[in-house]
């Protein structure tokens, strides 16, 4: 019976680069040294009270910045009937518009 010697799955080079092996894929992936040191975020601002305008207007997402995010493909809709009605292709001036 033939043996083989095990791969290194886990190897640490001379300059201090970890090289990893998954045994399952193969894929390797190599760590340079000191990566992981470096801040992962900015410091985060003071707090400030919100503003009655912040309340639609605080980010991309809000109803009174709505031209800021890419179209949407589709907007469900309730009619005055109480049905539902899925509407395409609506255009930016449509977008504050009744159906």
């Amino acid at each position: 019976m033939l043996f083989l010697p095990a791969p290194d799955y886990l190897r640490v080079m001379d300059d201090g680069t970890v090289k990893q092996l998954n045994p399952f894929s193969g894929t390797q992936v190599w760590t340079v040294a000191g990566r992981g040191n470096r801040p992962l975020q900015a410091a985060a601002p003071l707090a400030t009270p919100v503003t009655p305008t912040d309340h639609t207007s605080a980010c991309p997402f809000c109803s009174a910045r709505q031209l800021e995010t890419p179209p949407e493909k589709a907007r469900l809709t309730r009619l005055d009937d109480g049905s539902w009605e899925t509407r395409t292709d609506v255009l930016a001036d449509e977008l504050t518009t009744a159906p």
